[in-house]
């Protein structure tokens, strides 16, 4: 059995052109599956395309997530460190290991004028261990209730010195804090 069909390539058609059964079916499968083909190949540019675009998206997550990972653990080893620096300053001090007479004469270098008369208030432990200590003359040491072991209020008629030890890790903290935050 033969099939008539007329195929036209270019301007002129081919007229009473013979096909076998055979021949038909084979172009029709060849063409059909050359077109699967195509559109396989067309979908897995778009699907790639598409995972390209979702692998980038996930990628810019993971650089944040990263960037606040590294935030919150930098945040987090200061906080620890800073804990850690507060506990062994507490523990020196209640041990009294801490050289009170050592910062009482560093605050007193800082006073404007060695001949005034300066008050030293400390706790009561420091007032108990600097008892036998001599500083420059017009010198009281006066245990204050007030102040926090291992801490100096110097005053004087110029004004007042204080170096107060949990000021001092505060000012630690915030300057470390701020420094990660940069």
């Amino acid at each position: 059995m033969s099939i008539k069909h007329i195929i036209s390539v270019g301007a002129q058609p081919a007229v009473h052109a013979k096909v076998r059964p055979g021949d038909l079916k084979g172009y029709l499968h060849g063409v059909r599956e050359s077109e699967i083909e195509a559109a396989r190949a067309e979908g897995h540019a778009e699907a790639l395309a598409e995972l390209g675009s979702t692998l980038s998206s996930a990628i810019e997550a993971l650089e944040l997530d990263r960037k606040s990972c590294l935030s919150d653990l930098t945040s987090a080893s200061v906080e620890l460190g800073l804990g850690i620096a507060r506990s062994l300053v507490r523990s020196e001090l209640s041990s009294e290991h801490h050289d009170i007479e050592a910062i009482v004469r560093d605050v007193l270098t800082a006073t404007p004028d060695a001949r005034t008369t300066t008050t030293i208030r400390v706790s009561e432990r420091d007032a108990e261990r600097l008892k036998s200590i001599s500083f420059r003359a017009a010198t009281v040491v006066v245990a204050d209730e007030s102040v926090s072991t291992g801490s100096v209020r110097v005053e004087t008629r110029q004004g007042v010195l204080v170096r107060d030890i949990d000021e001092s890790l505060r000012a630690i903290s915030a300057r470390l804090k701020g420094q990660v935050t940069r």
